[in-house]
Protein backbone atom coordinates (compact mmCIF):
# COMPACT_ATOMS: atom_id res chain seq x y z
CA UNK A 1 0.00 0.00 0.00
CA UNK A 2 2.93 2.23 0.67
CA UNK A 3 4.59 1.68 -2.48
CA UNK A 4 1.37 2.35 -4.30
CA UNK A 5 0.84 5.44 -2.34
CA UNK A 6 4.71 6.57 -2.74
CA UNK A 7 4.44 5.54 -6.92
CA UNK A 8 1.49 7.91 -7.21
CA UNK A 9 3.03 10.82 -6.24
CA UNK A 10 5.43 12.97 -9.00
CA UNK A 11 8.85 14.31 -8.37
CA UNK A 12 7.81 17.79 -8.56
CA UNK A 13 5.03 17.06 -5.62
CA UNK A 14 7.80 15.71 -3.98
CA UNK A 15 10.24 18.43 -4.21
CA UNK A 16 7.38 20.82 -3.01
CA UNK A 17 6.70 18.65 -0.03
CA UNK A 18 10.47 18.62 0.70
CA UNK A 19 10.93 22.49 0.01
CA UNK A 20 7.79 23.72 2.00
CA UNK A 21 9.20 21.13 5.48
CA UNK A 22 12.66 22.95 5.32
CA UNK A 23 11.09 26.54 5.14
CA UNK A 24 8.65 25.44 7.99
CA UNK A 25 11.70 24.37 10.43
CA UNK A 26 13.81 27.21 9.20
CA UNK A 27 11.52 29.79 9.93
CA UNK A 28 9.98 28.32 12.92
CA UNK A 29 13.85 28.01 14.19
CA UNK A 30 13.62 32.66 13.11
CA UNK A 31 10.75 32.82 14.74
CA UNK A 32 12.41 32.39 18.34
CA UNK A 33 15.79 33.23 17.56
CA UNK A 34 14.53 36.54 16.34
CA UNK A 35 12.59 37.07 20.07
CA UNK A 36 15.40 36.85 21.67
CA UNK A 37 18.04 39.14 19.70
CA UNK A 38 14.87 41.60 20.07
CA UNK A 39 14.82 41.31 23.66
CA UNK A 40 16.82 44.69 23.89
CA UNK A 41 15.02 46.72 21.89
CA UNK A 42 11.73 45.56 23.32
CA UNK A 43 12.74 46.54 26.61
CA UNK A 44 14.03 49.78 25.11
CA UNK A 45 11.28 50.27 23.87
CA UNK A 46 9.03 50.38 26.64
CA UNK A 47 11.47 52.38 28.64
CA UNK A 48 13.15 49.67 30.60
CA UNK A 49 16.59 48.35 31.14
CA UNK A 50 17.31 44.42 31.82
CA UNK A 51 19.19 45.69 35.10
CA UNK A 52 16.33 46.40 36.91
CA UNK A 53 14.12 44.16 38.91
CA UNK A 54 10.64 45.23 36.88
CA UNK A 55 13.18 45.03 33.32
CA UNK A 56 14.24 41.71 34.11
CA UNK A 57 10.27 40.29 35.08
CA UNK A 58 9.00 41.88 31.81
CA UNK A 59 11.80 39.68 30.00
CA UNK A 60 11.09 36.74 31.61
CA UNK A 61 7.45 37.05 30.76
CA UNK A 62 8.14 37.87 27.29
CA UNK A 63 10.71 34.93 27.00
CA UNK A 64 8.10 32.63 28.46
CA UNK A 65 4.72 33.51 27.24
CA UNK A 66 5.89 33.93 23.20
CA UNK A 67 6.62 29.89 23.37
CA UNK A 68 3.73 29.29 25.25
CA UNK A 69 1.27 31.43 22.52
CA UNK A 70 3.21 28.91 20.03
CA UNK A 71 2.45 25.97 21.33
CA UNK A 72 -1.65 27.29 21.29
CA UNK A 73 -1.32 28.32 18.14
CA UNK A 74 -0.45 25.24 17.06
CA UNK A 75 -3.31 23.46 18.72
CA UNK A 76 -5.71 25.81 16.90
CA UNK A 77 -4.23 25.58 13.73
CA UNK A 78 -4.13 22.04 14.01
CA UNK A 79 -7.64 22.00 14.31
CA UNK A 80 -7.95 24.10 11.10
CA UNK A 81 -5.21 22.04 8.80
CA UNK A 82 -8.18 18.95 9.65
CA UNK A 83 -10.60 20.99 8.43
CA UNK A 84 -9.11 22.77 5.32
CA UNK A 85 -5.72 20.03 4.61
CA UNK A 86 -2.67 20.44 5.99
CA UNK A 87 -0.44 20.76 2.72
CA UNK A 88 -2.74 24.16 1.99
CA UNK A 89 -2.78 25.63 5.86
CA UNK A 90 1.22 24.85 5.76
CA UNK A 91 1.52 26.63 2.53
CA UNK A 92 -0.62 29.71 3.56
CA UNK A 93 1.10 29.61 6.98
CA UNK A 94 4.68 29.68 5.22
CA UNK A 95 3.31 32.66 2.55
CA UNK A 96 1.93 34.66 5.70
CA UNK A 97 4.79 34.48 7.90
CA UNK A 98 7.45 34.87 5.04
CA UNK A 99 5.37 38.04 4.06
CA UNK A 100 4.94 39.59 7.50
CA UNK A 101 8.74 39.39 8.06
CA UNK A 102 9.93 40.72 5.21
CA UNK A 103 7.17 43.48 6.43
CA UNK A 104 8.55 43.80 9.97
CA UNK A 105 11.95 44.07 9.10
Amino acid sequence: MQRELWASISEGQRRAVLINAFLGALLGSMNVSSVVIALPAILRGIGLSINTAIGFMIMSWIMFAYPLIMAVSVALIGRISDMYGRGRVFTIGDIVFTLSSLLLA
